[in-house]
């Protein structure tokens, strides 16, 4: 079995990307011992809440190995670990850094730019995408997050000007969100035209609070941002705040 599906296991197992970092960086310790090794005893070395430690085990006690085994062998799913050296440097450089990706596809090589905007996309931005992104791919992979609208226009001239794209989702990998872009989706992995990538756990839920977790991630794997079009109060303009933190560079449109 591959070494990595077990931490995949783990991280379905209520532990998360900081109790890794506290477990295998600082340990000479594998997933599989843990895993296979699952204990209060040895859980207690490195998870200090009681009550973290008995929701895992409880969860420990019905965990489907076949079925999660089955998701990723079928959908051909590669967990990149930071001590890969094929992890991308610049997410390395972002407060949060993961310390692992799911990844479905091929991750560019090229440096990504990011492309955000609101969900309700207009004729002019339609008419910006169209004008922009293919010169774009030239140079850059194209990237954002999953979304209605500008995010899946972005990706999708992208990929029919020959380009690179990439995906970040603020689900399990294995989700396609929304469903309605499911074609979409599949077609990036179909043509070899990029990767979808993740850094929840399989079977993770659309929850808001994953959006913001997943714009840093779009951030810090960009060179640079452009936000077409964003309301006052936005997941976009959000982005545009992180992307200014972490020292990427900032675009935008004027208005039509």
């Amino acid at each position: 079995m591959n070494e990595t599906y077990y931490l995949a296991y783990l991280h379905t197992l209520w532990l998360n990307h900081s109790d890794f970092f506290e477990i295998f960086e600082k340990n000479d310790i594998s997933p599989k011992y843990i895993f296979e090794n699952m204990s209060e005893e040895l859980l207690v070395k490195y998870i200090s809440s009681a009550e973290k430690r008995e929701k895992i085990l409880e969860k420990y006690k019905k965990i489907n190995i076949a079925k999660l085994k089955k998701i990723l062998e079928n959908l051909n799913v590669r967990i990149i670990t930071l001590q890969d050296t094929d992890f991308p440097e610049s997410l390395k450089q972002i407060p949060h850094c993961p310390y692992l990706l799911y990844v479905r596809g091929n991750l560019p090589q090229w440096d990504a730019f990011g492309v955000v905007w609101s969900r309700s996309i207009s004729s002019y931005g339609k008419k910006c995408i169209a004008k922009l992104i293919p010169d774009l791919t030239k140079v850059f992979t194209i990237i954002s997050w999953w979304a209605l609208g500008c995010d899946t226009e972005a990706h999708k001239v992208a990929m029919h000007s020959w380009g690179k794209t990439i995906i970040v989702t603020g689900t399990g990998i294995e989700q396609t969100y929304p469903i309605k872009n499911t074609v979409i989706f599949e077609e990036i992995i179909e043509k070899d035209a990029g990767a979808i990538v993740s850094i929840f756990p399989l079977w993770e839920e659309p929850m808001p609070y994953n959006f913001p977790i997943r714009n840093e991630i779009v951030v810090g794997l960009s060179k640079g941002v452009l936000v077409v079009e964003a309301k006052e109060k936005s997941g976009s303009l959000i982005t545009a705040g992180l992307c200014l933190d972490l020292g990427r560079d900032l675009f935008a449109l004027p208005g039509d």
